[in-house]
């Protein structure tokens, strides 16, 4: 057993090379690491367990509470809005494999997204540079310019 969790799990899946994604009933999400057993860590609580993941296991897209569109990186360990359940219920989020499009239905419809998302540590430096002040520090932190 490579690490245990509060509730049971109802899905896992493989989370970039060194770690698995598992989630529970709760539709609470969990990284495991791979190499060391014990090493369990509580990433986000989704909104339902309606949710899909890129092949490489490192970008989900998921239903929030709310009932809107997240984006969720289990590696990273952060989630942001895609869409908001404003004027429109939606269900059934899918991301495709290569994790470049969201797609999700609506009463009446599908809605398509396309995702533009840095690949890689240094092209999120990159990414960053251009759309904000923001600047990782050696030891990890965030902080602005």
């Amino acid at each position: 057993t490579l690490g245990t969790v509060p509730k049971p799990l109802v899905e896992i899946a493989p989370a970039g090379p060194a770690h698995a994604l598992a989630i529970d009933g709760d539709a609470a999400t969990f990284l495991v690491e791979l190499a060391t057993a014990g090493h369990v860590t509580p990433v986000h609580a989704l909104g339902s367990r309606a949710a899909s993941m890129a092949a490489t296991g490192e970008l989900l897209v998921a239903l929030d509470r709310e009932g809107g569109v997240e984006l969720v990186d289990p590696l990273a360990k952060q989630h942001w809005l895609l869409a908001a359940a404003v004027g429109a219920t939606f269900a059934s989020p899918q991301l495709s494999p290569d994790g470049k499009r969201v797609l999700a239905t609506t009463a009446t419809g599908l809605v398509v997204w396309t995702l533009d998302l840095p690949v890689g540590a240094e092209a999120t430096a990159k990414w960053l540079d251009v759309i904000t002040n923001a600047e990782r520090r050696s030891d990890g932190e965030l902080i602005w310019r």
